[in-house]
């Protein structure tokens, strides 16, 4: 039997005329570089990359300025500040020195991540951070606890003419006020032109992609293991773009 939709104006179209969109919308991609700094490579007994490295973040996930999260089953949780690239137009194979033509302008990204529960042991393929290899850290930031929080964007999207170096900015971390950093984006292993050439050989970048830079400075491992107290934040600002903010709720009851 043949099957119909029904369009606007009403009148009935036989489906196999119909060109179908995807049932799920397109949304941007997300990429974090890993372990592109010495810092972090140090942190985590690592070696350090000899080529960019790059996880998924989601985009169902994000946030703006000032938003609120507010932690329940969490146990610990770790943040940084990133700066992030946002392409302007699509990018396939470029060279490192057509990359940054390519980039509209950039924002800034709260990354971090959440442990629930009684994680990382709460499995038998669980292991201590101490076993850990880098596969095994690049597997927590795509899937353990990156998708259970936001991860804020913002304030705004600085355009490229403003920035004409993104690795020549100054960017500061606070916690309630409490400063963390305060260091130079040129702190990186690989830049946005290496990171841009690289990626874009093997995955064709389209206009509101978006890269991150990675943690350059600070990893708040293992911070939020105590009461965090009210109006508590974390919060990154970015000579050019501006100062992002995320209110943390502390709803767990173990510090009530």
């Amino acid at each position: 039997m043949e099957q119909y939709v029904r369009s606007e104006p009403s009148r009935l179209i036989p489906m196999d005329e119909c060109l179908f969109l995807p049932p799920v919308p397109t949304r941007p991609k997300l990429l974090t570089a890993r372990g592109n700094s010495a810092l972090f490579t140090r942190h985590i007994r690592g070696k350090l990359p000899k080529q960019p490295v790059l996880d998924c973040r989601y985009t169902f996930n994000t946030d703006g300025h000032n938003a609120r999260y507010a932690l329940k089953n969490v146990t610990t949780g770790a943040w940084n500040l990133e700066i992030a690239a946002v392409i302007g137009r699509e990018t396939g194979g470029v060279t490192q020195g057509e990359a940054l033509s390519h980039v509209f302008g950039y924002t800034m990204m709260l990354d971090h991540s959440i442990r629930l529960g009684d994680y990382p042991f709460a499995n038998d393929w669980s292991m201590p951070d101490s076993d850990k290899q880098m596969m095994d850290y690049f597997y927590e930031g795509c899937f353990n606890g990156n998708s259970a929080c936001p991860v804020p964007l913002g304030p705004v999207i600085t355009t490229r003419d403003e920035i004409p170096d993104p690795h020549a900015l100054m960017q500061t971390e606070r916690e309630s006020g409490r400063l963390v950093s305060h260091i130079s984006t040129d702190s990186v292993l690989i830049t946005f032109s290496e990171i841009i050439s690289y990626i874009s050989s093997f995955i064709t970048l389209r206009p509101g992609d978006m890269l991150s830079s990675a943690s350059i400075a600070y990893d708040g491992y293992p911070y939020w293991d105590g009461y965090l107290g009210e109006n508590a934040y974390i919060e990154g600002e970015i000579a050019e773009i501006g100062r992002l903010r995320l209110y943390l709720d502390d709803e767990r009851g173990a510090w009530k």
